[in-house]
């Protein structure tokens, strides 16, 4: 079964990398440099039984770092699922009220502009 897992993530990297779809997830234990995130990467802050935040570079290249809340215990919340392949789905919709002001959703990996 593990074989499984690890050929559907290197065959939804492979897939990522060929551009079929824009985002993938990253899960990682502590809040990211903003200098370190890297554009089509919706990095996932927390661990097994927790999540805290998501950071991703704003997709319309206006050079921004967005940081969504993942805690149910802060407003506004966000929620990201993905899938073993790692794309990523993020709901509800993403609205920049400040800078490029772009509004999208991510799902499945792909943007759908509003």
């Amino acid at each position: 079964m593990k074989n499984k897992s690890l050929l559907k993530k290197f065959i939804g990297y492979i897939l990522w990398k060929l551009g079929k779809y824009k985002f993938r997830v990253k899960v990682i234990r502590d809040n990211p440099k903003h200098e370190d995130i890297k554009d089509n990467l919706v990095y996932i802050v927390g661990g097994e039984d927790y999540v805290k935040w998501a950071y991703l570079n704003c997709p319309n290249k206006c050079g921004e770092v967005i940081m969504l809340n993942l805690s149910n215990s802060k407003k506004p919340l966000w929620k990201v699922e993905f899938d073993k392949k790692g794309r990523v789905t993020i709901h509800p919709s993403i609205h920049k009220l400040d800078g490029c002001e772009s509004h999208f959703w991510i799902i499945d990996g792909n943007i759908k502009w509003c």
